[in-house]
């Protein structure tokens, strides 16, 4: 390969990212918007429930060893 020819390959990669590139950046439905949307706060809900089951799960667990129980 010669130096002209590499010149060439590289000056196309730029061009070949900004075509790429221009492409990914599409806009999505909006009913796609939407069940994201519902996903993240559902998932944000069960999330925060098995950290409060932990938390509580732990809390028992301190409470009955500091009465005895366990």
């Amino acid at each position: 390969m010669n130096a002209k020819n590499l010149k060439a390959r590289l000056a196309a990669v730029p061009v070949v990212l900004a075509a790429t590139a221009g492409s990914a950046f599409a806009a999505l439905p909006a009913e796609v918007k939407t069940e994201t949307d519902a996903y993240k706060a559902d998932t944000l809900e069960a999330i925060g429930m098995i950290i409060a089951a932990g938390i509580a799960v732990w809390a028992l667990k301190k409470l009955g060893s500091k009465m005895g129980w366990i």
